[in-house]
This record gives structure tokens, sequence and C-alpha cells, in this order.
């Protein structure tokens, strides 16, 4: 009954992916490296956790999800 549970759900994150993870995890906009939290001065409501030296998401799924 568990291991079914268990298999039912990864099937519905894995369905869910591009929801959970809506950015190309390969696509980079130059113009947005660097940026801070939303929450902070400069932050941008389109990278919530802001970006990195590549200019990627850094929220947790979005380089994570779809591998």
């Amino acid at each position: 009954m568990i291991c079914g549970a268990v298999i039912a759900a990864a099937v519905v994150v894995a369905l869910a992916a591009p929801l959970l993870a809506p950015y190309d995890p390969n696509a980079s906009v130059l113009e947005d490296k660097l940026l801070p939290p939303a929450w902070e001065g400069g932050g941008s409501a389109a990278h919530l956790f802001g970006t990195d030296s590549v200019a990627a998401t850094s929220s947790a799924g979005s380089s994570t999800a779809p591998g």
C-alpha cells in the first residue's frame, strides 16, 4: 500500500515537473546575472530566489527537476 503511494507520488511529481520548474535549465539571459532575491532591493519577482553567475534561477527545482 505504501509502496503504491510512493510510486504514485513520484509519477505526479514527474508529470508536474514543467509546472514546478518553469525555467529552461540550459537557457540564460546575461542581463539577469547575479540578481538578488525578490525580497531584497533590486530583486525581481520573475526570479524569487535570485540568479547565479550564469544567470540561471536559483530556485531549487529549475536545474534539478528536469534531470
